[in-house]
């Protein structure tokens, strides 16, 4: 990047580098905002699509959770019959009353024992419940089979319970896959989605069951041979869908919803559970901004959910800080144009009246009217650049003052690294600012001296001791030294004195870092000077600043003090810098009466 010095010397060429040269730097400042906007508006999405996942993974692990929670149920009422295989009806009703099936455990209709019944044993079976009290009992579908698996105790025996009193499971096709992959494995296995005997009302619902295997033996049977011959039947849970996940999700506060569907395949014929009908999401909603699928498995079945971003999700996005990036760097890309082309204004205007000046040379008249036009020519640009800087200055405060609140906002580490860049280029600006009115001043005649009590001592380490973190980020060693016979008070401008040495030491600390041969040194010293031949009574204190840094060719030193001057353009490249500071420190030495720098 070109810097400072070399930009308004490429404006010299012609009309069209000083037209250009403001709307080069103009769209390079643009492209940086929006370079950075992009980057805070992704860093946004990213940390939304974050906590998308860590509800969805929520979401997941409650129904996880609330499956394992009802198999626990059936692992009971297995152990209860394992413990006394003559189990009673009465104290099949006392274990499940004992749950509190409606209070702790929402969406499940039951749980219940199916006793396995061979076709020879069917009849005695009938008879026996009979006799129990339920003449009307009877096995149902009627009809001949291999085997039956009628539903004997089912609790709570209510209503829609009792539809489902005698039931073959075994008759059907999806429950009966189901009791068998449980009655060979031992484990518990959940069916494919069906309808339940017990929907008696128009409010049908999706549902599924849960077996776990009974055999007559206390321990699981080794093999599968043995499984099947030691059968008992099933202790198992009938579920109606949408009433075992309601609960999971709010319509005040879920930002994920989810649709629940059985299998490896989401369709409308496996749909389980609609969370979207749950939060009342309408298809006509707009489309989500994060959406994602994955598959779970409960009791060997495998379950499908498809999850989406709420509008309650998507409203709680915050853009402020892409936002405001985005503000601030129009208003600093804007006002880095004014400048420059004020500035690039203000130099050609300068360059033309000089010109003139050269061409009327002739005529002493003529040359001593160009002249006069030409210094107060220099003093309106002064005049000018002064109110500028002030003008300017003040809508940078308020640039400082909001990335200020900004970085004490909750920021994650990029934001924060991406405001302190704005921070340190907004405090770049201020500095520049603040050079262009110091020089202002100066060319002007307005910058006005202090003449107070002055501690040398103090003023010299106090510099030192606040570069003293830069030098050793930078490899320099920072030494002071100040002379015993220098006077400990002088009267003296406090602020301008400590500007000159500041300006002095920061650039000897700057350009002596970062060299692989050695190690920079910076010797600071502050000695007593006689006077010069002129005054030779007189007694001048000396301030010398030494250093081993990259030094300064012969033929720069001459211009070293002019503005907008630096010893090399690689250097301005690589330690940056406006090219005034020497320049300004130079006419201060001057104003306060000093010897010549050098």
């Amino acid at each position: 990047m070109r810097t400072i010095r070399e930009y308004f010397d490429s404006f010299s060429g012609g009309w069209t580098n000083a037209k250009g040269g403001p709307l080069i730097v103009l769209l390079l400042c643009m492209l940086v905002t929006l370079g950075g906007w992009y980057y805070t508006q992704n860093s946004v999405h990213q940390a939304a699509s974050g906590r998308f996942e860590t509800n969805r993974l929520l979401v997941e692990s409650q129904i996880k959770n609330r499956m394992a929670a009802y198999e626990q149920i059936l692992r009971g009422g297995q152990g209860l019959f394992t413990a006394f295989p003559e189990l009673t009806r009465d104290a099949w009703k006392q274990y499940v009353d004992a749950l509190k099936l409606d209070q702790n455990f929402p969406g499940i209709q039951g749980v219940g024992f199916s006793q396995y019944i061979k076709p020879e044993e069917l009849d005695q079976h009938v008879s026996q419940v009979r006799k129990e009290g339920f003449p009307e009992y009877r096995v149902k579908p009627e009809g001949e089979r291999d085997a039956y698996t009628a539903i004997l105790f089912l609790e709570p025996f209510d209503e829609r319970n009792r539809q489902a009193f005698g039931y073959d499971m075994f008759s059907q096709e999806t429950r009966r896959a189901a009791m068998e992959s449980a009655r060979d494995t031992g484990r518990a296995a959940l069916s494919g989605r069906v309808e339940l005997v017990q929907e008696i009302t128009e409010d049908k619902q999706a549902g599924f069951l849960l077996y776990l295997p009974l055999y007559s033996t206390a321990t699981k049977p080794a093999t599968v041979e043995l499984r099947r011959e030691k059968l008992l039947g099933y202790v198992y849970s009938p579920f109606r869908a949408t009433n075992l996940m309601r609960g999971i999700l709010q319509e005040e506060s879920s930002i994920v919803s989810f649709r629940l569907y059985d299998g490896d395949t989401p369709s409308e014929a496996s749909l389980l559970y609609d969370g979207d009908q749950e939060l009342h999401l309408t298809q006509a909603s707009q489309e989500p901004l994060y959406k994602t699928v994955s598959t779970i498995s409960i009791a060997g079945r495998p379950w499908t959910i498809e999850f989406r971003s709420t509008p309650l999700f998507e409203s709680r996005l915050d853009f402020t800080l892409p936002m405001s990036l985005l503000v601030a760097g129009l208003i600093f890309s804007t006002m880095t144009f004014i400048i420059s082309w004020m500035l690039v204004t203000t130099r050609n205007h300068a360059t033309k009246l000089t010109e003139q000046a050269e061409q009327l040379s002739d005529v002493n008249k003529a040359l001593e009217q160009s002249k006069l036009d030409a210094e107060q020519a220099s003093r309106a640009k002064s005049a000018f650049l002064a109110a500028m800087s002030h003008e300017i200055r003040t809508p940078m405060n308020g640039v400082v003052g909001m990335v200020e609140i900004l970085a004490h906002s909750e920021l994650s580490s990029q934001q924060l690294d991406a405001v302190h860049t704005i921070r340190e280029s907004s405090f770049s600006l201020l500095d520049l600012i603040d050079d262009v009115l110091d020089f202002s001043k100066i060319e002007a005649g307005r910058l006005e001296l202090e003449r107070v009590p002055v501690t040398v001592e103090e003023i010299v380490e106090g510099i030192c001791t606040s570069l003293k973190s830069v030098a050793v980020s930078q490899g320099v060693s920072l030494s002071v030294f100040v002379s015993p016979d220098v006077p400990v008070q002088i009267w003296s401008d406090r602020t301008r004195l400590r500007q000159i040495l500041y300006n002095l030491i920061g650039n000897a600390v700057k350009f002596s870092g970062g060299q692989s041969a050695c190690v920079g040194r910076v010797d600071v010293q502050c000695t007593m000077s006689s006077g010069s031949p002129d005054t030779p009574a007189a007694e001048f204190i000396e301030f010398s600043v030494i250093d081993n840094g990259i030094g300064i060719a012969e033929e720069t030193i001459q211009t070293l003090f002019t503005t907008f001057t630096q010893a090399e353009t690689s250097t301005t490249r690589r330690f940056g810098g406006t090219g005034l500071g020497l320049a300004i420190a130079k006419r201060l030495v001057t104003l306060m009466g000093g010897g010549d720098m050098g």
